[in-house]
């Protein structure tokens, strides 16, 4: 085996864990193409992740201020 089979056979697995997890096949059209595909694909990938992550801390920000505002609430009261 070569590396360009290697690659293949890599892209190939890939493709196949992917599919299991419901994204759509594109057909196979070379390793630059396919390279391009899986460059996408980890960037929306990272940008799907970044934006969970900043709305997780969102929302423990607006816990944290609401604790504070229940605890300056019953102060008061």
């Amino acid at each position: 085996m070569n590396w360009k089979d290697n690659i293949r056979l890599l892209i190939e697995n890939l493709f196949a864990f992917l599919e299991k997890l419901g994204v759509k096949k594109a057909k196979y059209r070379g390793i630059d193409r396919v390279a391009v595909q899986l460059y996408i694909t980890a960037i929306t990938s990272n940008l799907v992740k970044g934006v969970k992550l900043m709305i997780k801390q969102v929302e423990e920000k607006i816990r944290e201020l609401n604790k504070k505002n229940q605890k300056l609430f019953t102060e008061l009261c």
